[in-house]
């Protein structure tokens, strides 16, 4: 590192320790999904986990996590896994599951 970025950083850390706790930024905050989102989800995921075994592929390459999550919610536009390649191994194969 250098000197300049190191000075940078230092600078940084130090004007972050002077701020009081009502100025610190919010953490992202991890959604919290229904319940009939988290079934749909779990049987997603079963589903996933079938069809990637039988392919011989890892599952988040089919559908990576954010993609399983959105489709659970019923978020549908623009989701990879409808489709392509995706959907071809997996997208249309839980229609049924989304409805």
């Amino acid at each position: 590192m250098t000197d300049a970025l190191t000075q940078e950083l230092f600078l940084i850390y130090q004007t972050a320790l002077i701020k009081p706790k009502e100025q610190w930024p919010e953490a992202p905050r991890k959604p919290i999904l229904s319940a009939s989102a988290r079934a749909r989800l779990e049987t997603l995921r079963e589903k996933l986990n079938e069809i990637a075994q039988n392919l011989n592929i890892p599952a988040r390459l089919i559908a990576p996590k954010a993609d399983l999550v959105a489709l659970a919610e019923g978020r549908q536009e623009g989701n990879r896994i409808l489709t392509g390649w995706r959907h071809e191994a997996f997208g249309h194969r839980v229609a049924d599951i989304l409805k």
